[in-house]
C-alpha cells in the first residue's frame, strides 16, 4: 500500500493581507514497521518499571508520547492506567481529551474515572488560557457523487483534532460548545470552519487503485459571519485491488485520503488564522 504527496495551494483572503501554502507532502495508508515501545509491557505483576516509563514519557513532550500514553489507558492494571493518565496531565496535549473521555465511559475503578475527570477539566483549562482564538467547527459537506456518509464525520474528527494543534487555537465543537461562554469571558475572538470535500476521485491501475481527495474550508469571523478566507488541501492513497473488494476497507482508504486532505490544509494555518481572527 502506498501514498504520495499532494501540491501546495495558497490561503486565500479577501483582504489579500495573507497568504499561505497549506498543502504538504502527504502520505495515507503507508505501512509502518513495528518497533519496540517505549512503554512495554513487564512481567506480570511487576509493572513499577512501566509505570516510571509512563510518567517519563509525559515528561518528555516527544511527539509520539501522547499515542503511547493512550495505549496505556486500557491496561489491565488499574495503576498502569492511572499512570498514563497523569502523564497524558503532564503532557498537556489537548488532543488526548477524546481518548480520555473515552476511557471515563468504560472505566470500572472510581479512583480512575475521577483521575480523568480531573485531567480532562486541567487539559481544557490549559488550552484556554493559551488560546488566542476559538476555532469553532461548522458544517462539513460531501459534494461529490462518492456515496460513504461517514466521510463528513472524518472531516470534522480531522479538523477537531488538527486545529487543536494549532499554535494559539483552542477548538469548540461546535455553537452549543460550552467553552464559546467561557471564550467570550476571555473576549476570544470566534473563527467558524466550515468545510467541504469537494473531490473524490479514483484511478484504477495495474493492480491497484487510488483515491485522490481535495477539501476546501471557508473561515467566517462570529458573530458577523464576515468571510474571512478560504483554504484547502488534497492527498492520495492507494490499496490493491484485491484489498479493497472490501467494502470496508474501501471505506476505509476513503476515509484516510479524505482526513489526510484536512491534514493538509491545516498544517502551518496558525498565521493565517490568527490573521483572520484580528
Amino acid at each position: 500500500m502506498s501514498g504520495h504527496p499532494s501540491h501546495h495551494a495558497p490561503l486565500k483572503t479577501p483582504s489579500g493581507r495573507f497568504a499561505a501554502a497549506l498543502l504538504g507532502a502527504l502520505f495515507v495508508g503507508m505501512v509502518v514497521a513495528p518497533h519496540e515501545s517505549t512503554a512495554q509491557s513487564q512481567p506480570e505483576g511487576d509493572n513499577r518499571v512501566r509505570i516510571v516509563q509512563l510518567l517519563q514519557l509525559g515528561r518528555s513532550h516527544s511527539p509520539n508520547a501522547r499515542v503511547e500514553l493512550e495505549k496505556s489507558l486500557g491496561d489491565p492494571s488499574e495503576s498502569v492506567r492511572i499512570a498514563a493518565v497523569t502523564g497524558l496531565g503532564a503532557l498537556g496535549d489537548v488532543s488526548a481529551v477524546r481518548a480520555l473521555e473515552a476511557r471515563v465511559a468504560v472505566e470500572p475503578q472510581a479512583s480512575v474515572r475521577q483521575r480523568i475527570t480531573d485531567t480532562v477539566a486541567k487539559l481544557k483549562r490549559s488550552s484556554l488560557d493559551a488560546a488566542k482564538f476559538v476555532v469553532q467547527l461548522g458544517n462539513m459537506t460531501n459534494v461529490t457523487t462518492v456515496k460513504n456518509s461517514q466521510l463528513p464525520d472524518v472531516m470534522r474528527a480531522a479538523a477537531k483534532t488538527h486545529a487543536a494543534h494549532l499554535k494559539g487555537a483552542v477548538v469548540a465543537e461546535g455553537p452549543g460548545d460550552a467553552l464559546l461562554q467561557k471564550a467570550s469571558e476571555k473576549h476570544l475572538p470566534v473563527l467558524v470552519l466550515d468545510g467541504q470535500l469537494s473531490k473524490l476521485s479514483r484511478a484504477d491501475g495495474a493492480g491497484n487503485v487510488t483515491y485522490a481527495a481535495q477539501v476546501e474550508f471557508v473561515v467566517r469571523k462570529a458573530p458577523s459571519q464576515v468571510l474571512k478566507g478560504t483554504f484547502h488541501g488534497g492527498a492520495a492513497g492507494s490499496d490493491s485491488s484485491k484489498a479493497l473488494e472490501s467494502t470496508k476497507r474501501l471505506a476505509e482508504l476513503q476515509g484516510e485520503v479524505v482526513s489526510g486532505a484536512v491534514e493538509s490544509a491545516l498544517r502551518g494555518a496558525e498565521h493565517g488564522l490568527a490573521e483572520a481572527s484580528r
